[in-house]
């Protein structure tokens, strides 16, 4: 009724035996990708370790290792190679590592009534400076008691820190 029109393909040559066809439908069960921290991503860190899941055969990392984990001190393109009692993943991904960022204000402080403080990261960092005043500036000139926070921002990493200003 639905003008079916059977054709074959001729599998077999001229010897005996059988043949089939190439594999090329996925098989259930397969892993399209490789789960556990093996993405693109940034990070705020001069330092990071990627893991794989820990329930496969073998692993083999672009560099040689053979770990489940792998720690990376630099951006790059990092690749791993996993190997289960059928198959075999590969997964590449993009690591961008940004520098750490430091801030320290310094303990809460107690000054005299009218004098004047400068509040400034004490820790050598690179990023744009936000205070919960609106300045931008580096430094922050301090005259009145009250709690005061500092936001660094370099490229997608940011870090703050808090410092109360008391009377004495």
């Amino acid at each position: 009724g639905c003008t079916y029109v059977p054709q074959a393909i001729l599998l077999s040559s001229a010897g005996r035996g059988r043949r089939t066809f190439p594999q090329l439908i996925r098989i259930i069960g397969e892993k399209p990708y490789i789960r556990g921290t093996t993405i693109d991503t940034t990070i705020c860190n001069s330092r990071y370790t990627i893991r794989a899941d820990k329930n496969h055969v073998s692993y083999l990392w672009n560099d040689s290792t053979t770990a489940d984990t792998l720690f990376i001190t630099q951006s790059g393109i990092y690749t791993v190679k996993i190997t289960d009692s059928c198959f075999d993943y590969t997964d590449t991904f993009k690591i961008v590592l940004e520098p750490a960022l430091s801030l320290d204000l310094g303990p809460d402080t107690a000054v005299c009534p009218g004098l004047q403080i400068t509040l400034k990261n004490r820790l050598a960092s690179q990023g744009t400076a936000l205070w919960n005043t609106g300045s931008t500036k580096q430094q922050l000139q301090v005259t009145s008691p009250g709690t005061y926070w500092l936001r660094l921002t370099y490229n997608v990493c940011s870090l703050s820190d808090t410092i109360r200003i008391l009377s004495v």
